[in-house]
């Protein structure tokens, strides 16, 4: 199991409990080609938090590099984050609203990349 794989903006941790990385398989996560070909990349990702804490309507802001899945990867792995609900006269409450930056990297012990094959020449 893979303990790196993504890494939480400094703005989420916050206000966030993060899963514990031994527990959940993170990699899982990782888009399957950018993984195949050993591109990392990053996603931010807007979310609505509710009352119990749990992230809602989320939607990806912005991904780098482009066409490789990783803002589609970041909400999937919204599902496993724990936030700090706002609070009205010390009652949690839903509605606050959250934007988190994550890093998608591989981790340092993986295989090398599978080899690209070049394009086919145009007749």
């Amino acid at each position: 199991m893979a303990t790196l794989g993504w890494i939480i903006g400094a703005a989420a941790v916050l206000a966030a409990t993060v899963c514990d990385a031994q527990s959940v398989d993170i990699m899982r996560y990782y888009p399957e080609r950018a993984q195949r070909l050993g591109v990392e990349g990053k996603a931010v990702i807007s979310c609505t938090v509710n009352a119990e804490g749990r992230l809602a309507d989320c939607a990806v802001v912005s991904e780098d590099p482009p066409g490789f899945g990783f803002g589609d990867a970041a909400v999937k792995m919204s599902s496993i984050f724990k936030m700090r609900p706002k609070a009205q006269n010390g009652i949690p409450v839903g509605g606050g609203k959250v934007t988190i930056p994550i890093r998608f990297q591989l981790p340092k012990d993986a295989p090398p990349p599978a080899a690209v094959p070049a394009p086919a020449p145009k007749p």
